[in-house]
Order: C-alpha cells, then sequence, then structure tokens
C-alpha cells in the first residue's frame, strides 16, 4: 500500500511538471537551432563569405570591417575545430588586405597579434600555436621575402614541436617549409630534395592530409615548370588529382584547383594544338566548382573561369559551347543575388 501512495504522488507529480519538461525541451532546442543558424549560416557563410568576395573584388576597407566583425564573434567562440580554423584565418586574411592597400605596418601587425591571442588563448607551446605559425605566420613572411623573421619563427616552431610532438602530416609540411626556406635562398637542388622528401612521407600515409599534400604538389611542380620540365609537372599534377580525387568529394576545392593550375600550363601556351588541351581540364574544374560552397574562393571566381574557358572555345573554333557559356554568364549577371 505504501508503494502504491508513493508510485501515485510521483505519478502526479511528473504530470503536473510536464508541461515544465517540454517547454524546457523545447527552448533547448530552439536555443540550439538559433546558436546552428548564427554559427554556422550568419558568420560562416554570410559575413566570411561577403568579408572574402569584398577582398576577391579588392574592396578591402569593407572586407577589413567585416573580418574585425567576425573577429568579435570567433574570438569568443572559436572551441570546435571549424570554428578554431575560422579564429586563426582572420588575423591572416586581414594582413593581405591591409598589404595590398599598402599599409605594410598594420599587415605585420595583424599578424602578430594575431599570433599573440593564439599564444594567450592556447598557450606559447601548443598544438594550436605550432598550427598558426606553420600555416600562416611563416608563409606570411615567406610571401613578404622577410626571409630573417621566417628562419626565427620556423627555429620556434621546431622548438614547440619537439615539446608537444607531431604527426605523419605535420612532419611532411616541417620538411615542405624547409624547402621553402631553402628556396628563398636560392638553394634550389636542397630545396628540391626537401620537397621530394616531403611527398615521399606524406604520399604513403594512410591518413593524408590533402591540404598539405596539395601544397607539396604545387611547390614540386612549380619548380619543374621554372627548369622547363613541364611535362614532367603535368604527371605529377596528373597523379596527385588521381589520389585527391579517390578521397571522395570532401577534397573537390583542392582537386579543381589542380585541374585549373593544368588548364593554366597549356592555356598560357601560344600554339592552338597545346592550347586546346587546356579544355578539358577547365571542363572539370568547373564542374567541381559549382558543387562547392557559395562562401569557397573558387565559387566566388566562377565567372572568371568560365569565362577563361569561353577564349579557349573560341580559340578552338567551337562556337557552340561559346553560346552556352554566355548563356550561363547572362543568367549568373541576372541572379548574382542567389549566387
Amino acid at each position: 500500500m505504501f508503494f502504491r501512495k508513493v508510485y501515485i504522488k510521483v505519478r502526479v507529480f511528473l504530470y503536473a511538471k510536464r508541461r515544465f519538461f517540454n517547454t524546457l525541451a523545447v527552448s533547448a532546442m530552439l536555443l540550439t537551432l538559433f546558436y546552428i543558424f548564427v554559427n554556422s549560416f550568419v558568420f560562416e557563410r554570410v559575413v566570411m563569405g561577403k568579408a572574402q568576395d569584398d577582398e576577391i573584388n579588392r574592396k578591402y576597407d569593407k572586407a577589413l570591417s567585416l573580418y574585425n566583425f567576425a573577429g568579435l564573434y570567433y574570438g569568443l567562440n572559436h572551441f570546435s575545430e571549424d570554428n578554431k580554423h575560422i579564429y586563426f584565418e582572420i588575423p591572416y586574411r586581414k594582413s593581405i588586405c591591409y598589404m595590398m592597400k599598402g599599409d605594410k605596418r598594420k599587415s605585420i601587425e595583424s599578424m602578430l597579434l594575431g599570433m599573440l591571442s593564439v599564444q594567450k588563448q592556447y598557450g606559447v607551446i601548443s598544438k594550436e600555436t605550432g598550427y598558426f605559425m606553420r600555416k600562416y605566420l611563416i608563409e606570411f613572411y615567406l610571401n613578404n621575402n622577410n626571409l630573417f623573421l621566417a628562419r626565427q619563427e620556423f627555429s620556434n616552431l621546431l622548438i614547440i614541436y619537439r615539446a608537444i610532438g607531431y604527426n605523419d602530416n605535420e612532419m611532411s609540411d616541417i620538411i615542405r617549409l624547409s624547402g621553402d626556406l631553402c628556396y628563398e635562398q636560392k638553394q634550389y637542388n636542397t630545396a628540391m630534395e626537401f620537397y621530394e622528401k616531403a611527398y615521399k612521407e606524406i604520399a604513403s600515409q594512410r591518413n593524408i592530409d590533402y591540404e598539405i599534400f596539395s601544397k607539396i604538389v604545387n611547390r614540386i611542380c612549380d619548380y619543374q615548370i621554372t627548369n622547363g620540365r613541364t611535362e614532367d609537372a603535368v604527371n605529377i599534377y596528373t597523379n596527385a588529382i588521381e589520389i585527391i580525387k579517390a578521397s571522395g568529394s570532401k577534397q573537390n576545392e583542392l582537386a579543381a584547383t589542380m585541374l585549373l593550375r593544368l588548364g593554366d600550363l597549356y592555356s598560357h601556351a601560344e600554339e592552338n594544338s597545346t592550347s586546346k588541351k587546356a579544355i578539358p581540364y577547365y571542363e572539370e574544374a568547373i564542374t567541381l566548382i559549382r558543387t562547392l560552397p557559395r562562401v569557397s574562393f573558387l565559387r566566388q571566381n566562377l565567372k572568371e573561369y568560365l569565362t577563361i574557358l569561353k577564349e579557349l572555345y573560341t580559340k578552338d573554333s567551337q562556337y557552340h559551347k561559346v553560346q552556352l557559356i554566355d548563356a550561363d554568364l547572362t543568367k549568373m549577371r541576372r541572379f548574382t543575388f542567389l549566387d
């Protein structure tokens, strides 16, 4: 009898609180959906997408305003992997905008503030600090011909990885950076040895970081092209594209980028027979680009790639395909706000 009374009282209590629990569950669901909307749509797609679009169109002041706005949000919310990567990318994108405006001081300042922010959040000796230095800071100094600072940060990077350890992909990228430093010092043969070693290391791995893989391949091919070995570069690109495509649609952006580079190799040739070879590479690249998110750099530059393909069709007298591209470009201009 006692247990029956307890059961009835518990049941009455739960029934009375059912509305409260239902309201709580619905509120939690709505808050989750609101967060996903703000995080994945408003900031990742709209704010960052518009900032990148403004940067591409050389509207650097507008791009900087949006990057600063996004930086405030990601400064507070950078704990998921996707948000963390955007958080790291923003100082680099701002530095590029400042550099293109001719403000070298603010460009360097943006990178240094980004470095200090990462160190403050994650520690001087941390995986995140190593990632920022390896992907952005050293690249920034190399791109701006500041070899002394690039070498200094590379030494600091090695100290970090000796302390925290590194995986095979990170090791391959460190070898690639060693090649970049040698290349900047005009030690071309030594640089190529590092690039080939990095390629051998990463290509043999089971779980390849395809972004690092693509950087290594691009460095090797640039070296081959500079030295007049274009066919070797074509073969390397072709093999690399097959490896990337075999990994699935997630790597479509990297595959499309390599296809465009292959197309550029042939499209810049003066001979019609050679430039004709660029057409299938551009066609395949554009097919992949159409599948990418609208915030993708390649997707935002689709009109440019279509225009190049149109010129190749014209050169090859494929006028029916020229008309198709004209119609496509007209449609894109008409519905720009949807794209």
